[in-house]
């Protein structure tokens, strides 16, 4: 299995089912609730024969001027 840590979370998905896995999902929230600007993967875990959960989050990317 590959690491995708830290990837888009498109892009993360695109490379995993092109190497056969089954993908679910899981958002993860910080308690301030602020919405970003990138989603990005910041949790793998096997789950299954060729199983994957990507727990992702989004981040603020751009600065304020």
């Amino acid at each position: 299995m590959i690491s995708v840590l830290g990837l888009e979370l498109d892009i993360a998905i695109g490379r995993l089912e092109a190497l056969g896995y089954d993908i679910e999902v899981l958002e993860v929230r910080s308690k301030k609730g602020q919405q970003g600007d990138q989603v990005r993967v910041i949790k793998q875990e096997l789950t299954g024969d060729n199983r994957l959960r990507l727990s992702y989050s989004s981040f603020i990317t751009e600065t304020k001027k």
